[in-house]
């Protein structure tokens, strides 16, 4: 997605009213909370797009939020809402956020941006800038099933499933506290665009490429939301989902 400013726009326009991002939002401010994270805690949010989790947090009452990004695009659109951010590259956190003080690092689909030599050096990298006890909230695009025009539009190199956890994070120095796949209600319906979209993709040349993210209808919207909502509290265990939320504990 890094050089789309394009996507970066829809983005802004659509982070804090999209059913999706809303229910990410969610479940981010639950870990916070859930986990004892201290409002004056250090956030980190690396790769923070264009800032809508960021204002997210800052509404809910936490004030030491940093966002790191690398793009010049999320940057500017990020210091347009008056939000703490340093533009760098997550595999390097600690030149950006030193001191090992970070109460929670936040790092919502991002790392299907890194090579898979590159997972585990920056989750290292990730357990050095946190405090003891510190946690890691991640977001990541689950299943290739899920592939489609979306992908190739924000970038998606990899996409990730529970197997895949213990070559990102090194067992000994971290604990895994929550790993779900959402949205598993409406996975129906995403497997059936993203299918529709391979197959314009191999029967045509001029297919735009361009996310598949749009707002629906309010009233729908907000159905989205809530069902997505109440699957995330209700079910522990889903078999599959578009993406996957982990929760991960420094523990030495």
């Amino acid at each position: 997605m890094i050089g789309r400013k394009e996507e970066y726009e829809k983005m802004a326009r659509l982070e804090e009213a999209h059913w999706w991002y809303r229910a990410l939002h969610r479940l981010t401010l639950q870990a916070l909370e859930r986990h004892a994270v201290p409002r004056s805690g250090l956030i980190l949010d690396a790769g923070c797009g264009t800032g809508g989790l960021l204002a997210h947090l800052r509404r809910a009452g936490y004030m030491e939020l940093r966002g790191i990004d690398i793009s010049d695009d999320a940057i500017e659109m990020c210091r347009a809402k008056s939000l703490d951010v340093i533009q760098g590259d997550i595999r390097e956190i600690g030149r950006h956020a030193p001191g090992g003080d970070a109460a929670a690092i936040v790092c919502h689909d991002v790392f299907y941006f890194l090579d898979r030599g590159e997972w585990a050096q920056t989750a290292a990298r990730f357990h050095d800038a946190l405090a003891p006890d510190g946690l890691v909230i991640m977001n990541l695009p689950a299943f290739a099933a899920f592939r489609g025009i979306h992908d190739m539009a924000v970038g998606i190199r990899h996409r990730f499933t529970k197997r895949d956890i213990g070559d990102i994070f090194d067992a000994a120095r971290f604990a895994r506290l929550r790993a779900i796949y959402w949205p598993f209600f409406l996975s129906p319906l995403i497997f059936g665009t993203r299918a529709v979209q391979r197959l314009r993709l191999r029967s045509r040349r001029d297919v735009p490429i361009r996310s598949d993210l749009s707002l629906p209808p309010a009233g729908l919207n907000d159905v989205l939301y809530h069902l997505t909502r109440l699957e995330n509290d209700g079910l522990a265990r889903k078999p599959f989902g578009s993406s996957l939320f982990l929760v991960m504990k420094k523990t030495a």
